[in-house]
């Protein structure tokens, strides 16, 4: 007796798009004015990969453009509040660093004896 097995074809395997494809079809959905899940059934792509997609082009900038590294605004900017002087760096004081935490709580870090 032989045994007649049926294989189920394969499950058709996305094409693979390129960041700059992904940057397409994402301009494609905000212009669309769709429900997420209807753009995407309509493109065949998932909604979870469409929604890393926005994501990682708002990180990197790619979704409004391509931004130069260069004239990215800093991380630190140093800000203090209309005149007042900043202390001199040498002048000696009880405490380096307080920190109100709020709810009164304060945190203060003394600066180490030598």
């Amino acid at each position: 007796m032989s045994k007649v097995v049926s294989l189920k074809p394969a499950a058709a395997i996305p094409a693979r798009r390129s960041a700059n494809d992904w940057r397409h079809l994402v301009e494609a959905y905000q212009r669309s004015g769709e429900h997420r899940q209807a753009f995407c059934a309509r493109h065949g792509v998932s909604v979870n990969t469409l929604s890393w997609w926005q994501w990682r082009l708002r990180q990197t900038g790619a979704g409004a453009g391509r931004s130069n590294p260069t004239k990215r605004a800093p991380l630190f900017v140093e800000v203090e509040p209309p005149g007042v002087t900043p202390a001199p760096v040498d002048t000696p004081t009880d405490w380096d660093v307080e920190l109100d935490l709020g709810a009164g709580m304060t945190l203060r870090l003394r600066r180490p004896s030598c």
